[in-house]
């Protein structure tokens, strides 16, 4: 879905708004003073909704949209912790386009795409059309595919994209063979992977000061 999204793209015309979230099911940590069993999720990852859940919807909006210029955002945590359970950001782009992202910790059941609770989705909307894009449960992939629906504002279609179910984490294994035997690397790479962790920092110190950020993408 998210290869068939990305050929799609120049078929949106100029692009002018995003929408993308990612909400997890952690349980309500919304109505908790105590961070203690969620400590472990910062000393492993060293952050928790926003780089565990959000670092993908993240990866997945540069893929399509490019890196962002500017970004301003907010982070919600535990009181008196660093574990965040909520973190929303806009992103602005040459032009006229602005993504709004927000992950978030959630205690709903039976929401989202599958109505399992994993509520993750993408929508870009351009000109001449729009793309929305729902992934499923990442622990669970076989069980349903991500569902890619493309609106052609010209043709005034709605064209839904059902792939059979698969594991993306075969599909990766088998990349990762095939680059082996080549000598080749494959996307995603490392320069993808540190392009998420240069806006997830950029989200952290725009939070901290405040205001609208400029990030610096030069040498990244």
């Amino acid at each position: 879905a998210a290869v068939k999204a990305k050929e799609l793209m120049p078929s949106l015309g100029i692009l002018f708004s995003a929408q993308a979230r990612s909400y997890q099911p952690w349980g309500d940590l919304f109505s908790t003073s105590d961070s203690g069993p969620y400590e472990w999720i910062i000393q492993r990852y060293g952050g928790a909704i926003l780089k565990c859940a959000g670092s993908h919807i993240l990866d997945l909006i540069m893929h399509l949209m490019g890196r962002p210029e500017s970004v301003s955002a907010d982070i919600d945590c535990i009181p008196g912790s660093m574990v965040d359970r909520r973190a929303t950001a806009l992103f602005s782009y040459p032009g006229s386009l602005a993504v709004q992202f927000e992950a978030s910790a959630h205690p709903l059941s039976r929401i989202g795409y599958e109505r399992n609770s994993w509520d993750e989705w993408l929508e870009i909307n351009g000109t001449e059309g729009r793309l929305n894009l729902y992934t499923v449960m990442w622990d669970r992939p076989e069980n349903n595919a991500a569902l890619l629906i493309h609106y052609n504002n010209r043709l005034q279609t709605s064209t839904e994209y059902r792939f059979p179910a698969m594991n993306p984490f075969d599909a990766e294994i088998a990349a990762f063979h095939e680059a082996m035997k080549g000598g080749q690397p494959v996307r995603p790479d490392v320069v993808d992977g540190f392009n998420v962790d240069a806006l997830i920092a950029a989200i952290e110190e725009a939070h901290r000061a405040g205001r609208r950020l400029l990030i610096d993408w030069r040498g990244l």
